[in-house]
């Protein structure tokens, strides 16, 4: 499945856990330069904020 920023973003914010915030933080990041780097960016997407 594909993943977008807005999905990314959104799941992170609504992540209550300070430890598990930054690491799905970290993880979203890490997904992201790596598909910029392989050629083949994350979409931005649509979400709707919390």
């Amino acid at each position: 499945m594909s993943r977008t920023l807005t999905e990314l973003a959104v799941e992170v914010l609504t992540t209550a856990d300070g430890r598990e915030k930054t690491a799905r933080s970290h993880a979203a990041a890490k997904l992201w330069r790596d598909s910029r780097a392989a050629g083949a960016p994350l979409a931005i997407g649509a979400a709707m904020p919390p």
